[in-house]
């Protein structure tokens, strides 16, 4: 059975889903979280012995409102996730309102890795995290690489497109999250958003975040790198050769004028992946402008 609920008011479906006869598909969009909307909903999640799609926004408490979500709470979502053992495909996504909330978020992934998920979508949402390289990243990487049957992970990790916002991913925190996914011995697809940050290149040097994965499984990935003052993609075309076992490959690049990535420059990387003999299937797209 299918359920959709877009709502902001629902709070009698929370105590109704435990009466849903075998309910397979469940999406909910609803806005008002608080402490208690969430610790009901946590607690109907376990009455649900069927589930196995789960498509759910949370956003932090709505404009700051009373009584806010605790990281326990949070923790406490997390655990009965992983107890809902039919449960093989999660797309989440943590809208707004968590600003400063990394190992919450970091603390609720870990749960995850007890989980039977062989599908997982990620979204951060548009929160300010000071700590998203040195915290958030590398443990989210660490406790999604332990999730033992994992074989898809899609992270929406783009940045707003407002030029002047700080606090983007850099070039460490990216090698950070892409080293510890590397770890993960059932994950072949990655699908990873990383538009609108600050990791940055120049002629000379490596992707190392992207050749940190050179040893693992993964046979599909797909990375958005637009807007991210990659000055230059020399590089770019050999440290994804690095990847052993990739077969197919879905690449977007892009800058705003100010660092622009020259035409010829463009044309040479795309020859070198188009060389490429193990690629099954290429896809490049470039939005230079």
């Amino acid at each position: 059975m299918k359920f959709d609920v877009e709502s902001s008011q629902v709070d009698d479906v929370f105590s109704n889903l435990g009466k849903i006869n075998n309910l397979s598909y469940l999406s909910l969009k609803y806005l008002l979280w608080n402490q208690d909307t969430i610790q009901s909903f946590s607690k109907a999640l376990l009455k649900n012995k069927e589930l196995n799609t789960l498509v759910i926004s949370i956003n932090g408490s709505y404009f700051n409102q009373n009584p806010q979500i605790s990281s326990d709470q949070l923790s406490v979502f997390g655990i009965n996730l992983a107890n809902c053992f039919k449960l093989t495909d999660i797309n989440i996504s943590f809208g707004f309102n968590w600003d400063g909330c990394e190992m919450t978020l970091v603390n609720f992934a870990s749960h995850l890795s007890n989980s039977n998920i062989s599908s997982l979508t990620f979204s951060l949402g548009l929160s300010n995290f000071p700590q998203i390289n040195q915290i958030l990243l590398p443990g989210l990487g660490q406790n999604f690489a332990k999730c033992k049957n994992l074989k898809i992970l899609k992270v929406d990790f783009g940045g707003p497109i407002n030029e002047n916002r700080e606090n983007r991913i850099d070039k460490n925190g990216a090698y950070l999250f892409f080293s510890s996914i590397a770890n993960s011995k059932s994950l072949t697809t990655l699908k990873i958003d990383l538009s609108h940050n600050f990791i940055g290149c120049n002629s000379t040097d490596a992707y190392d975040f992207i050749q940190s994965l050179s040893q693992s499984n993964i046979k599909n990935l797909d990375l958005n790198l637009q807007h991210n003052r990659l000055n230059s993609i020399n590089q770019l075309p050999k440290s994804i050769n690095k990847l052993k076992k990739l077969q197919v490959l879905k690449l977007v690049i892009g800058e705003y004028y100010q660092h622009y990535i020259d035409d010829d420059e463009v044309g040479r990387c795309y020859t070198n992946f188009y060389k490429t003999n193990k690629l099954v299937y290429f896809s490049f797209k470039s939005t230079c402008y």
